[in-house]
């Protein structure tokens, strides 16, 4: 191991000081708990006992965050005799006493023994006993907290203070977002989609009804758009979660039943003033996760938005390829969810769009596919009888893909006619 001097740690400090000094509410120190209790309104101590740490996870301290750069690098020239004594001591091993530290959210704060863990950060990153105070923390902390992200954790505390939100849908699915997006995301669901629901219930709905239609309805599906189709590397300065409020935003702007899917395709197509390397990394993450996802994670997919389990647990989907599951996507989310708009004349809430085309037009099929004895497996048979369908039969309303009266046993019989070679 190379024994660095204290002058070489020290210029290291300096100009790590002097680097991070230009970023936004950062001045290039080390993190101070105090500046992060700051955020907290109250807190909860334990003792958590003695425990062996590892260095990299020990990131500020509680009252001499001024005298380290990030990363417990020196900068007083004052620490050099303390500094060099406490390393001889801890490469010879001859460093028996414990740390103290205060833990938080899986961070830790020195409040004794920081030379020891400057000495350690600087040759070895290996583990120390301490003895540790544990502090609770009412949401999850930001991954590689700093000064300039202490910003986002106060919001999202503030935000769990205010909402019940966090009690009915779990707080690690939001992910972190800017300090802003935290007051338009409780906008959002306390005051657009309460409102929305009281116009389509016809009722006053509680905190907890709100809570998970919105999870069902918007959250859900949405977050997994933004996902699937990799839109933070279109906006790589924002989090998932800011995209989501910039698209339910947008969606304000379109029709009052405008679906979460078309005001997302509709906030893409705004937003044509795009980096072209962002753009074209956002196209290769798309074909790549189209091109390497299995049946099964398709098939987990359709579950997992539509929820038919949930509303219909005795629902049977046979097994399929992949364009099987997507083609059941785009038929259920956008060809019927057309279908009842029109006939509801609004937008339908997710159990009478699922319910109503699992009831009315893919159980019913299933049920005729099972009469014959055909040589083609069901999801091969579903979509071509459905795209011969739209086309032959239902030619005129085309744009809808149906019309309010449904004669499945015609189309099915025209279908045969037409297509021999299903038979057996």
């Amino acid at each position: 191991m190379v024994t660095k001097k204290f002058h070489e740690v020290y210029r290291a400090g300096r100009r790590r000081l002097r680097r991070l000094v230009f970023l936004p509410n950062h001045d290039g120190h080390m993190l101070s708990l105090r500046a992060v209790l700051d955020q907290l309104p109250a807190r909860a101590e334990r003792y958590a006992g003695m425990q062996t740490v590892d260095c990299r996870r020990i990131i500020g301290s509680v009252d001499r965050a001024n005298d380290f750069a990030v990363g417990f690098l020196p900068i007083r020239r004052s620490m050099e005799i303390r500094w060099t004594s406490i390393r001889d001591l801890y490469l010879s091993s001859s460093l028996n006493e414990s740390l103290q530290l205060f833990e938080l959210g899986g961070y830790y704060f020195v409040q004794d023994g920081n030379h020891r863990v400057s000495a350690a950060r600087t040759h070895t990153n290996g583990y120390l006993d301490a003895v540790v105070q544990q502090i609770e923390s009412p949401v999850q902390l930001p991954p590689n907290l700093c000064y300039s992200s202490l910003g986002m954790y106060g919001a999202k505390v503030a935000f769990a203070r205010r909402t019940t939100l966090f009690r009915y849908i779990d707080e690690k699915r939001f992910g972190q977002g800017s300090a802003e997006t935290w007051q338009r995301l409780e906008r959002q669901v306390y005051h657009v989609s309460r409102l929305k629901l009281q116009h389509l219930l016809g009722y006053h709905p509680d905190e907890e009804e709100i809570a998970h239609r919105w999870d069902e309805e918007i959250f859900t599906p949405l977050m997994h758009i933004i996902r699937r189709q990799a839109l933070p590397t279109l906006y790589p300065n924002k989090t998932d979660l800011d995209i989501l409020c910039d698209i339910l935003e947008h969606r304000e702007t379109l029709s009052c039943d405008a679906s979460v899917t078309e005001a997302a395709s509709r906030y893409l197509a705004r937003n044509t003033q795009l980096n072209p390397l962002h753009v074209g990394a956002h196209l290769t993450r798309r074909i790549w996760r189209r091109l390497m996802a299995t049946p099964e994670q398709e098939r987990r997919r359709f579950f997992r938005l539509s929820r038919i389990l949930v509303f219909r647990p005795d629902a049977r989907i046979p097994e399929g390829q992949c364009d099987f599951y997507r083609f059941l996507m785009r038929q259920l989310f956008v060809t019927h969810f057309g279908y009842i708009r029109q006939k509801l004349q609004r937008k339908p809430l997710l159990d009478q769009l699922v319910c109503d085309w699992h009831d009315s037009l893919f159980s019913p099929a299933l049920r005729l596919y099972e009469r014959e004895d055909l040589t083609k497996p069901f999801p091969v048979v579903y979509m071509r009888w459905m795209k011969f369908w739209q086309r032959r039969i239902l030619k005129e309303t085309k744009k809808l893909g149906y019309i309010r009266v449904i004669d499945l046993e015609d189309s099915f019989k025209e279908f045969l006619a037409c297509n021999p070679n299903i038979k057996a």
